[in-house]
């Protein structure tokens, strides 16, 4: 219902900091506001919180005086919780197995979790009928809390978005602007070969890198962009720091441009590399959480290639010290982000000279191509397969350039597609590695692996490990590739 006109100007000071987006200083960076975000909703704590709800919400609405026929109650509650279990497994065989609405498909967590909404929900419909009037109000007021529940449950089952912030879109890191990171005096002119060899850390040199939120103008696009995120490790943080590789990481969708995994990762591989480790975009390509923007320019969602490849780019070289040289930048992505992270390497090759593509889609709109068939191309299926990865990846003739693909055995509706991928990808001239993990399936623990084990193999690519040089890792083969 629309508040009365009166009450209008009364709310707005109290819902314009609600609705106002993240800023430095702002409602959204409050150090209270920010420890809430910062909230851990995936974990064990966060599960049995989450399942203490549920058993409080069933409670809640089974509880009944001594009066009337309790056996009849009983009978109806039985009844309305099998129903609404069964209501919630209809809707997710429709929208998941049928219709394929969930990007990546629902894990079966992620179902239990919705089934349980159902119990609750049938439940409450229950307590509404032949009741009193308080049990109709606990009824009612129920339901939002098992709501949230539910989609913290179902969050956690892909594990990703780990904190409250992630999930209301919000950033949990210090919005800070360029003038407050470390200015380097000049831009390099060119890379050095080996940095590993040459580089000595100083005294007073950080243990762990800086992680903050910060907007990246879209200068040529016009891309509605979300804040993106950037991590400097260590040597980034020194008084003359050395020109360092970089990595452009997009996440999924949905999905926010979160830094917190692959800082996490190369924070711990910055301790055994005496502080190197490159510096991390984590830039926005979809605008918002729901938007599959193809990785294209187009006219729904806005010009998000020219955005990544051109705007970013440029903010890149322009404020922070990283190497010229196309062999030390690495576009990667996660899930629709590996989609995007792949094209860009097509498209640009003389721009980027790496690419991790982890449990990437092998098309845009991949999930549900008929209606990004419908949509964006009017029905013209050539026009759409001609955006096929394999496909893309045939036109193009990649000179020193690695293609590192990455997927979890346990992915079906990413496993083949991702074989097709790689090896397209060496069949274009890329040096193309494979890992494929046992388990993880389309989730965190995938996305964690992949961080892990892909960047172990770009370390000495990017001249970032002592050990072995660039020259000499040109020389390692390359992991077999699965026929699909």
């Amino acid at each position: 219902m629309t508040p009365p006109r009166a009450a209008v100007p009364v709310l707005a000071p109290v819902l314009a900091p609600l609705a106002a987006e993240p800023q430095a200083g702002g409602f959204w960076q409050h150090p209270l506001v920010l420890h809430v975000l910062r909230w851990q909703i995936v974990g064990t704590r966060a599960e049995a919180v989450s399942l203490t709800i549920f058993g409080l919400a069933v409670l809640a609405l089974l509880f009944r005086r001594r009066s009337g026929r309790p056996a009849d109650w009983w009978r109806r509650a039985l009844l309305a919780a099998a129903l609404g279990a069964l209501g919630a497994a209809l809707l997710m065989l429709v929208l998941d197995d049928a219709l394929h609405q969930v990007p990546g498909g629902l894990p079966r967590t992620g179902r239990i979790w919705v089934v349980l909404l159902g119990v609750v929900v049938g439940l409450a419909v229950a307590s509404l009928i032949r009741s009193r009037w308080w049990r109709k109000i606990i009824a009612v007021l129920v339901v939002a809390p098992m709501l949230a529940v539910a989609i913290v449950g179902v969050n956690a089952s892909y594990g990703i978005m780990h904190s409250l912030g992630e999930l209301l879109d919000k950033p949990v890191a210090e919005i800070v602007t360029i003038t407050d990171l470390p200015r380097p005096d000049a831009q390099p002119t060119a890379a050095v070969d080996w940095l590993a060899a040459a580089w000595t850390p100083p005294p007073g040199m950080p243990a762990t890198g800086r992680r903050v939120t910060l907007d990246i103008p879209a200068t040529v696009s016009g891309f509605k962009a979300r804040p993106g995120s950037l991590y400097l490790p260590p040597a980034a943080l020194v008084a003359d720091p050395p020109a360092l590789p970089v990595v452009v990481l997009m996440m999924g969708q949905p999905g926010t441009p979160d830094v917190t995994y692959i800082a996490d990762a190369l924070d711990a591989k910055a301790a055994r590399h005496r502080g190197l480790a490159p510096i991390v975009v984590v830039a926005d390509q979809t605008g918002s959480p729901w938007n599959d923007t193809l990785c294209m320019d187009t006219a729904t969602f806005g010009k998000v290639e020219t955005y990544l490849n051109t705007d970013v780019v440029a903010w890149i070289t322009t404020h922070l010290r990283v190497s010229p040289d196309r062999s030390d930048w690495l576009v990667a992505g996660y899930s629709n982000g590996g989609l995007c992270a792949a094209r860009f390497a097509a498209r640009y090759p003389d721009r980027w000279g790496n690419v991790l593509n982890i449990s990437g889609e092998e098309f845009p709109g991949s999930d549900n191509p008929s209606k990004h068939l419908s949509e964006f191309f009017g029905g013209d299926k050539a026009a759409y397969d001609q955006l096929r990865l394999p496909t893309v990846l045939a036109a193009t003739r990649f000179t020193d350039t690695w293609f590192v693909t990455t997927v979890s055995a346990d992915d079906p509706h990413h496993l083949a597609g991702e074989r097709r991928v790689a090896a397209a990808a060496a069949a274009s001239g890329a040096r193309s590695h494979y890992l494929q993990f046992a388990t993880g399936g389309h989730g965190v623990e995938t996305l964690k692996q992949a961080l892990d084990k892909g960047l172990d193999l770009f370390y000495p690519r990017l001249g970032l490990d002592s050990a072995v040089s660039p020259r000499q890792a040109e020389a390692t083969p390359p992991t077999p590739i699965p026929a699909p």
